[in-house]
């Protein structure tokens, strides 16, 4: 989840929590499921780090990424 920096910091923690807890419950998993997902996950640096490496090698083996498709 992307959070705007006027929201306080405590209420996106607590939004956190609640959204990575929610496969924990009856309700949650049924939230889930019509969502056609099975939990969500929280994300930090090091699981975006890959889709930073994947654009790093891409950029550099296939075509720069600023560059404009034809």
């Amino acid at each position: 989840m992307v959070v705007r920096d006027d929201v306080p910091i405590a209420l996106a923690q607590r939004v956190a929590q609640l959204l990575d807890t929610l496969h924990t419950t009856d309700e949650g998993r049924a939230m889930l499921a019509r969502m056609s997902l099975s939990r969500f996950e929280l994300a930090d640096d090091s699981r975006y780090r890959v889709i930073e490496d994947f654009l790093r090698n891409f950029s550099q083996k296939v075509r720069p990424l600023d560059e404009p498709q034809r």
